[in-house]
């Protein structure tokens, strides 16, 4: 009989506390010469992933290759070379071999199962010397042949079984694989789903809203999509594109190799991938429109360069504008997008200006069945009226009167007075027709207008915008003493919305309300500070109990930051927590370095396996690695993402599942050792929380943090019978 005895601790539970920091790496892109290498496998000529695809925080450097689900396939060196690297670890590329070649280049295989017998030998004796698992090993003189079998593919770090596969030039610089090898078959065009028009500005719109706009694309033929739903814009916008490429006899989606924006005819943008640089991987997603991934997981490719964005992959000509300006003529466009063996899909449309001319409603109530609206009108040929419960099915309305009719200018002033039949509408729509055949309308929520909805506050694209039913004319904001009356526009589904640019709150502190008609309809104060990304700023939320501290290039952008807090029950939560959930916005948007986040406990006497903890939109708690200053009281951490923060206590700790040895059995050789653990608070953290020994002697674990499945085996031989 074998007793062994099995030692590993949780992040918190073992209370070790530390500072969380993320590095984040860029990819950038350029040609490739062919070469007469190797395929690295003989497990498939597919792809599950391609060149460049989109990974939060990094672009993928590499192929991979499909192994089927399986393990175990070998991998050859492509090239005669040596190897020049030989990293093992529990996460990101697991167990990866990096080969120089002879010219100069080098190739990377991760994700490997294990590596050949000699390397295996030789990296078990250094694991076994250094007691860790993890391993950085730089062979001298490892010379190796073209079609020599140097590992076995598998799925060690992140993902299921396949073979991540790198070509990097001299530079380390990864190039695409694909320019390499011609047995990968493509003749599927890319396919193309939205695209998405995003204001920028406060004074810019489209259709009708100061928020980004997405509309949906229909198939026509030969590689041609186009947008059946209007656009309307105003002012200033920039474009993106979601979509995906295929290839011959896999369902997988990839990357686009290259997309191309043409403005009436002219090309005015242009991104492609051949190589990228380690560099400057963080910036992936200033390539992306990283809120609407935030929002609905879904990548957006930019038709435009940020100032601040430094990839290389653009190859826009000189003195052409990638951003979108309309006044007054229609803008046609065309988005051309290529995969890597040049088949082509295009999107064509155009973009009609749209000026603010709608009706501005100034005066809503109602009386009985009668809905009485004072509001402003160009001149017009044609009034009418309809009424609907769901903003989709709508009733023309029978009967209304003109009370009253002034000239303005321009345009009229009219108050009138409609009947409405019936008693399950919500909405009423008022449509006129300019002389010009130019409809114009209005959408009211008639069921809310004796009621007041608390507007939204939407931090986006360096503006605020404020969204309500209830916002007629004679709209005035409060910052500070400050009151002013501000412009409002009525989008598409009956609400109001008011923009206001970032740079006008240059205030310390906030007082925010508004006014319609002369009554304070709502007001609030509004925990808000700006950051710069040129400077380090350090600014305090929420009586001090938030503080944010940001360096040099924390942020892209200058961005204004708001702080709200909330309670939650913490049976919802799953764990218990203290005081307050703190949520930090805008929580879409990306920064650059990241940012130090205090938060303070001001009634923990012992902070003892507390720590911090995010909650993501889908209710999901997660650990936060921290590190407690006892002499300020506040834990602090680092993050390149906002959201909803909260102090909790770790009291569980990780649990432990054995699966061999059996007990009451009796193993003569090659013992294996295997577990599950896991633990849902604070996580285990790093493989050096595990620690196995048999007769008090050190055995080497290894780790799967996705399956949550720990193996060892002893290698020496026992030399009693009890253990």
């Amino acid at each position: 009989m074998t007793d062994f005895t099995i030692f590993f601790r949780s992040s918190l539970f073992a209370f070790r506390l530390h500072f969380f920091s993320v590095f984040l790496l860029i990819v950038i892109a350029n040609s490739a010469f062919a070469q007469n290498y190797l395929w690295p496998t003989n497990a498939s000529n597919f792809l599950t992933s391609s060149f460049c695809e989109y990974r939060p925080g990094h672009y993928h450097s590499a192929i991979d290759i499909k192994t089927w689900n399986k393990e175990g396939f070998p991998i050859y060196a492509i090239e005669n070379g040596s190897i020049y690297k030989i990293r093992v670890s529990p996460f990101g590329y697991g167990k990866v071999i990096y080969l120089k070649l002879k010219d100069g280049n080098f190739a990377v295989y991760a994700h490997l199962q294990k590596f050949n017998k000699s390397f295996e030998k030789t990296i078990r004796q250094k694991q076994l010397a250094n007691q860790k698992y993890r391993l950085n090993w730089y062979p001298k003189n490892m010379s190796v042949k073209k079609g020599d079998i140097i590992g076995y593919t598998g799925s060690t770090g992140i993902g299921v079984p396949h073979l991540h596969f790198e070509i990097r030039n001299s530079k380390e610089q990864p190039l695409n694989p694909l320019a390499f090898y011609p047995q990968v078959k493509d003749g599927i065009r890319p396919r193309l789903q939205k695209i998405a028009l995003i204001p920028h500005g406060a004074n810019s719109f489209v259709n009708k809203s100061y928020l980004p706009q997405v509309f949906d694309l229909t198939y026509i033929k030969d590689g041609v999509y186009v947008i059946k739903d209007p656009i309307k814009a105003h002012g200033s916008f920039g474009m993106a594109i979601k979509g995906y490429d295929q290839a011959d006899g896999v369902h997988n989606k990839f990357a686009f190799y290259q997309t191309i924006l043409e403005l009436t005819g002219e090309e005015v943008f242009q991104i492609t991938y051949d190589k990228m640089d380690f560099a400057s991987t963080g910036y992936i997603d200033t390539e992306i429109y990283y809120p609407l991934r935030h929002k609905s997981n879904e990548v957006f490719h930019k038709l435009y360069v940020e100032p601040f964005n430094i990839l290389p992959f653009y190859k826009t000509p000189e003195e052409s504008s990638d951003i979108i300006h309309i006044k007054d003529a229609p803008i046609s466009f065309t988005i051309i997008v290529k995969d890597f063996h040049g088949n082509t899909s295009k999107v064509v449309g155009e973009i009609q200006p749209e000026e603010n001319d709608q009706i501005k409603v100034k005066q809503k109530f109602v009386k009985n069945d009668w809905v009485y609206l004072k509001f402003n009108l160009e001149s017009f040929n044609f009034l009418s009226f309809s009424s609907s419960s769901n903003l989709l099915d709508w009733k023309q309305v029978n009967y209304f009167e003109i009370l009253d009719r002034k000239s303005e200018n321009p345009g009229h002033s009219l108050f009138t007075k409609i009947k409405i039949s019936d008693s399950t509408a919500k909405y009423l729509r008022i449509k006129a027709k300019s002389f010009n055949e130019t409809d114009i309308y209005n959408i009211i929520n008639i069921s809310e207008i004796d009621s007041l909805v608390k507007p939204a506050i939407i931090l986006s694209d360096k503006k605020m915008v404020i969204e309500t039913s209830h916002i007629g004319e004679g709209f005035k904001i409060f910052i500070n003493d400050s009151i002013e009356v501000l412009s409002h526009i009525q989008d598409m589904n009956g609400k109001s919305q008011v923009a206001i640019p970032i740079n006008r709150f240059q205030y310390p502190d906030f007082k925010f309300g508004f006014e319609i008609s002369d009554s304070i309809k709502w007001i609030s104060p509004i925990d808000m500070r700006l950051f710069y990304p040129d400077s380090g700023t350090t600014n305090y939320f929420s009586d001090s109990s938030v503080v944010i501290q940001s360096g040099y290039h924390s942020f892209y952008d200058t961005t204004l930051i708001q702080v709200r807090r909330t309670e939650i029950d913490s049976l919802e939560l799953g764990i218990p927590y203290l005081n307050s959930v703190y949520e930090i916005l805008p929580d879409d948007i990306a920064l650059l370095k990241g940012v130090s986040i205090f938060l303070l406990n001001d009634s923990l006497v012992n902070s003892e396996n507390w720590g911090v903890y995010k909650l993501n939109s889908r209710d999901k708690v997660s650990f936060i690695s921290s590190n407690y200053d006892s002499l300020q009281s506040k834990f602090k951490f680092k993050t390149k993402s906002l959201g909803k923060y909260f102090l909790a206590q770790d009291t569980m700790p990780p649990v432990l599942e054995i699966k061999n040895p059996v007990e009451n059995k009796t193993y003569k050789s090659n013992l294996i050792i295997k577990f599950c653990t896991y633990d849902d608070h604070s996580g285990i953290e790093n493989e050096e929380n595990i620690k196995i020994t048999i007769d008090s002697l050190f055995v080497l674990p290894e780790w799967d943090p996705e399956e949550n499945t720990v193996s060892a085996q002893k290698h020496n031989k026992f030399l009693t019978l009890e253990h």
